[in-house]
């Protein structure tokens, strides 16, 4: 036993020194963003949706792109700054239900599409808005209806705008149950919290690599280098999505998730409101050589796969119950083909240019809609 134990020893102390002198390199030479995710400080349990984020918080997060400064109201919506907390008498209230590419945690509030086209609706038609933010990472369409309800039994709003993402959040039945509370994980795997498809060593691994990434700019470096080969073994949610692969095309889930989608319009029709649903684009459907690059590497025959398949199946069930769905799929392409970075780099959900690239494109959309609900406001406004 003596033989090999000194030998072990030796190796033992040898890969110690050598990942501790490459820490050491990476930080002088390299440094690395580090995910700060602070999940406690912002999300909570909550009996209707299963958890949703903290009430009236001011924290800093970094998801990989850089520190950010979240806060929220009092009902958890993310804000721009403590003074925006305030109830004011916007003349136009839009509710904005989405997932962490809404609740975007890698930049900053004010960065991020509801406010956006608060700003454009102030600056290009002239209207007083609030468009209050209640993305949530790891939310799907059934948290949106349920958040939908109780968000109009505090006031009235007269659009709704629901982003759909693409890669995750379809669901398979309406389902008004909350389920049960667990942390989201840190979002820089663009949405996947919702579906991790973890196996046994997904449980072993997972821990020490969330702790890992908030610490070790070594592995931060190892693991963003190591990105096409991580899907394929399992440690990463992008691995696989469903939605893409053409053997779901009769999955119930399209309808399914239309009919939810109907339910939030109806819910919001019911007290006067208009919806809009956005479909937003997954990072390799827009930047198509990257979807090539993964059917490639996870052996796929092309047949296996269809890249636009989430958009025509929902356009065509949304369609049919007269629900308006904006698909923003072919201008982002054409902003990533002239040279615009639109995702992360280590947080994979939109940088600030891919904000803005949805924000324009829908604008025209959200102020066509809102246009008679100005007009009826400004006519009864003359006739007091």
């Amino acid at each position: 036993m003596r033989r090999w134990l000194s030998p072990a020893l030796l190796l033992a102390a040898a890969l110690v020194t050598a990942l501790a002198a490459g820490e050491i390199l990476i930080r002088l030479a390299a440094p690395q963003q580090l995910i700060e995710a602070n999940p406690d400080a912002i999300w909570r349990a909550d009996s209707l949706t299963g958890y949703r984020h903290r009430e009236s918080v001011d924290v800093t997060v970094n998801s990989g792109e850089g520190p950010r400064r979240f806060i929220s109201d009092a009902h958890g919506y993310r804000v721009n700054s403590p003074a925006d907390r305030r109830p004011d008498s916007a003349a136009v209230a839009l509710l904005c239900l989405g997932d962490s590419f809404l609740e975007a945690l890698a930049v900053e509030s004010d960065q991020t599409i509801p406010h956006l086209l608060a700003r454009q609706l102030q600056q290009q038609a002239g209207w007083n808005a609030r468009a209050a933010n209640a993305g949530m990472s790891g939310w799907n369409a059934n948290h949106y209806y349920r958040e939908a309800r109780q968000a109009l039994t505090r006031q009235r709003w007269d659009l709704g705008l629901i982003f759909l993402y693409a890669g995750n959040d379809l669901v398979d039945r309406f389902d008004t149950t909350a389920p049960a509370w667990s942390l989201p994980t840190p979002p820089e795997a663009g949405g996947g919290a919702k579906r991790l498809g973890r196996g046994v060593l997904n449980h072993l691994v997972e821990p020490l690599k969330v702790w890992l990434e908030a610490r070790s700019h070594l592995f931060v470096l190892a693991r963003n280098a190591a990105y096409t080969v991580l899907p394929r073994i399992g440690l990463l949610s992008r691995s696989r999505p469903r939605e893409f692969f053409t053997r779901e095309r009769a999955s119930p889930r399209w309808e399914a998730t239309a009919e939810v989608c109907a339910r939030i319009a109806a819910e919001f029709a019911a007290r006067g409101g208009r919806t809009v649903f956005v479909l937003l684009p997954t990072q390799f459907q827009v930047e198509e050589e990257r979807f090539a690059r993964y059917v490639k590497l996870m052996g796929l025959a092309s047949a296996e796969v269809d890249l636009e398949q989430p958009n025509r199946l929902l356009a065509r069930a949304f369609a049919e119950r007269s629900l308006t769905l904006v698909d923003p799929l072919e201008h982002m392409r054409l902003r990533a083909d002239q040279g615009e970075r639109l995702y992360g780099r280590v947080d994979r959900h939109f940088t600030a240019a891919g904000h803005q690239a949805v924000a324009e494109y829908i604008y025209p959309y959200v102020e066509e809609i809102l246009a008679p609900v100005i007009q009826a406001k400004r006519a009864s406004l003359a006739s007091r």
